[in-house]
Parts: C-alpha cells; structure tokens; sequence
C-alpha cells in the first residue's frame, strides 16, 4: 500500500514533502500500469490534508486525470475530487465546478456518481447553492426532477449519487429589505427546488413499492432516499403544525389535504422502511453482499430519525 507515504508525519516536513511529491507524481503520468496509476491518485485527497500547500499540484493531477482516456483513470480522480469536497480542501472552486459539470455525462457512470457525490459535498460545505445545482443537474443531465419513472430508469450509481445529493438543501433566506417594509416576519421558506427534491425522494419511494427489483439494488437506493429524508426538518418535509393540529386522524374529509397527505406519506415510508429491513436481513437471496448488514442497519437509523421526527412533530 502506498497510503503510508500520505502520513502527516512524512509529508508535513518540506523536505519529506518534495521528496514523496516527487516519486508520487511521477506515478500519474500516462504510461504507468492503470492500477498503479489510480490507487496513487486515491491517495492525493489524504495527501491535501496532511499537507495543505500540495493543493495546487493535486489539483492539477486530479485535472488532467479527469479528462484521461481510461475509464480507471478518471473514475480514480473523480472520487479523489469528492473526497476532497467532503473534507472542504477544495480551493478556487470556480474552475474545478467547470470539472464535475463536464463528468456528469461521462460514459462511465462510476464517473458520473462520484460528480455527484462532489457536489453533494460542495452544497454541504456551502461553496454551491442547491437551487442552482438542481437547475444545473436538470440541464446536465437532460432530466425534469418531476419526471420520476425517467430518473428511476437511470444507471443505479448515477441514481444512488442523485438520491445523496437531493439531502442537502437549506431553507432559503428572504431579502430582508423588501419583506420589513411590509412589515411582515423574515422568515425562512422552503424554496420550489428544495420542494422539488422532497417530492421526488418520496415519489421515488413510492414508485419502488409498484416495481420489482432485484432487493439488494432496492436497499441501496432505499438507504438513499431515507438518509436524504433524515436531513429535513418537519418544515421542510412540508408538514404544516396549524393544520395538524386540526386533524384528528379520524377526519377523512381533510385527508386529501397536501400537508395531511404528506404526514401520512412519510409515516408509510417509515413502516415500509422497518419492514424493508427485516426482510433485507432475512433474506437469502443477497448472502453473497458482504455489506448487506450495513444497509440494513443504516436503513434502520435512518427510519429511526424520521420516526422521531414525525413524532416530535406530533407532540408539538
């Protein structure tokens, strides 16, 4: 393994730096053996953060990578990208967005999954806004977010990445001027793409329970959606307190309301995700996957956190 030679105890010293620098660098040029040449770039985001003032070299190995002819190559500097996204090494974000946005239409779907993975981590440590992500990936990708039989026919990493992404939204801040002036509470709102994403997490939801698929691809995206929907608030999710509070739950005239039927959405979603879990772990038919148990298990957190927060919703 050559993870040793991105220690912080090696790299941190100059001199161990340029030297390292030097023979790891010469491992990314065309030519070298594509295993070697891409377990050697998987080291660079450690690299970056044992030692920040490499950034700029990394940066420029990741770039030239990204654009190789080998599938490898590019599937290695793509996730060595959204893993220094996730550890918010990235600088002058501006040229390296332009690298993701041309990835997201690569031939090599692993390539496309780790794009969004990237920016997934970028609207998390908020270099990019989520709205324009959604309308950028809309165009990207040639989908409608709305359009959920054709986002559930996408490759199944492209899907899975897509799926992480859509938890990452905020709630939009109003222009406090224009909203004083009306004398009216500068409050947060929930934006018509963060609403988007919500609706299509739940649709994707949905449209699993009308389609057979193989179970271990189905927990995968399950585990997916759930985590997304963990990351919301009640407000988000588009539960609204006042009219809860005049549902009974006996009441089916008031059924039919958006907020009630979304109350009721994500309750079935939870069940569904309870029972999913069990059958996963029962099942025989996925004792090949070594991480099956860790799906599961995640999908059981994840159901918990909502479970949770549909209650507290409850008790306010």
């Amino acid at each position: 393994s050559l993870e040793f030679l991105a220690s912080e105890s090696i790299i941190s010293d100059p001199h161990g730096a340029h030297l390292v620098w030097k023979y790891v660098s010469s491992l990314t040029n065309d030519g070298v053996p594509t295993a070697v040449r891409s377990s050697v770039i998987r080291i660079l985001a450690k690299m970056c953060g044992s030692n920040k003032k490499l950034f700029r070299r990394i940066r420029d190995v990741i770039g030239r990578s990204m654009v190789s002819r080998d599938p490898f190559i590019r599937i290695a500097a793509t996730a060595t990208l959204a893993d220094l996204a996730k550890f918010d090494l990235l600088r002058d974000v501006e040229e390296i967005i332009g690298w993701v946005q041309s990835r997201l239409q690569d031939e090599e779907p692993a390539v496309a999954h780790f794009a969004l993975v990237a920016l997934k981590y970028l609207v998390v440590n908020e270099e990019l806004e989520f709205d324009l992500v959604i309308r950028v990936l809309e165009k990207r990708l040639g989908v409608d977010l709305c359009d959920t039989p054709t986002i559930m026919k996408l490759d199944s990493l492209i899907l899975e990445g897509l799926l992480m992404l859509l938890g990452t939204g905020r709630l939009e801040e109003i222009d406090g001027e224009s909203e004083s002036e009306e004398g009216t509470d500068n409050v947060p709102i929930v934006s018509p793409e963060l609403s988007k994403a919500v609706s299509l997490l739940l649709d994707c939801h949905h449209y699993l329970q009308n389609v057979d698929k193989d179970i271990y691809s189905n927990a995968v995206i399950r585990r997916r959606i759930y985590a997304s929907l963990t990351e919301y608030t009640p407000q988000i999710l588009g539960l609204d307190p006042d009219i809860m509070r005049d549902w009974d739950g006996l009441n089916d005239s008031k059924d039919t309301l958006p907020e009630i039927t979304r109350f009721l959405a994500l309750k079935s979603i939870s069940v569904h995700g309870l029972d999913f879990a069990a059958q996963l772990l029962k099942s025989h038919d996925v004792g090949t996957c070594s991480n099956t148990k860790d799906v599961a298990k995640d999908i059981l957190h994840s159901v918990s956190k909502l479970f949770r927060t549909l209650l507290l919703f409850e008790d306010e």
